[in-house]
């Protein structure tokens, strides 16, 4: 089912009428919290691929789906944490909406540390690459856990903040139509 959908996507499903897929959304999340880690990472694929296809379209699912997917960043298996954390940071890079934002940026004061980094790097991707108009509405919340997070125990989780604060995005008269690369460099996930 999983592979099915992928090939829905690479049709373009989204553009034919009835063309939805977020009535698979608590699938999805049921299959991200599965024990078959096999079964997990193509399912984060799948969320990965449906964040990078989809974009904002998504955003309806993602509300069911995050809670699994931030499960999974401290399960014992790297292989399932590194995939959950890929497609989170896909979804962060490519969902862009205030309630998809907030539901990264509360887990900033979690006692996980694997939570703190996820906050932190989509922090990171906000201020660096959202659209000028919903980072400034985000700047608050971002800036604040980026501050927080300055002086957070962990290593990883500080020098994510760190370069977060050092961003300075100057308007790019290059190309305006271009969606800005985030320089955030990959980090995996704490587990």
């Amino acid at each position: 089912a999983l592979q099915h959908i992928l090939e829905l996507l690479k049709g373009g499903i989204q553009y034919y009428q009835g063309g939805d897929l977020k009535s698979l959304a608590p699938y999805i999340a049921s299959t991200l919290s599965d024990m078959r880690p096999m079964l997990v990472r193509m399912a984060s694929l799948v969320v990965a691929a449906e964040a990078l296809v989809l974009e904002d379209d998504f955003i309806p699912s993602i509300e069911q789906i995050f809670p699994s997917l931030l499960k999974q960043l401290t399960s014992n298996n790297q292989s399932v944490a590194h995939s959950c954390h890929l497609a989170l940071l896909n979804i962060s890079k490519h969902c862009m909406n205030r309630k998809v934002a907030r539901l990264f940026l509360s887990n900033a004061p979690s006692p996980i540390p694997a939570y703190r980094q996820i906050a932190a790097e989509c922090a990171h991707i906000i201020i660096e690459t959202w659209p000028p108009q919903l980072a400034s509405m985000l700047s608050k919340e971002a800036s604040a856990v980026v501050s927080t997070l300055l002086e957070d125990p962990v290593d990883t989780v500080r020098d994510i903040a760190l370069l977060a604060a050092k961003i300075n995005r100057a308007p790019n008269s290059s190309n305006k139509l271009s969606k800005p690369v985030s320089t955030l460099p990959f980090t995996p996930a704490m587990t």
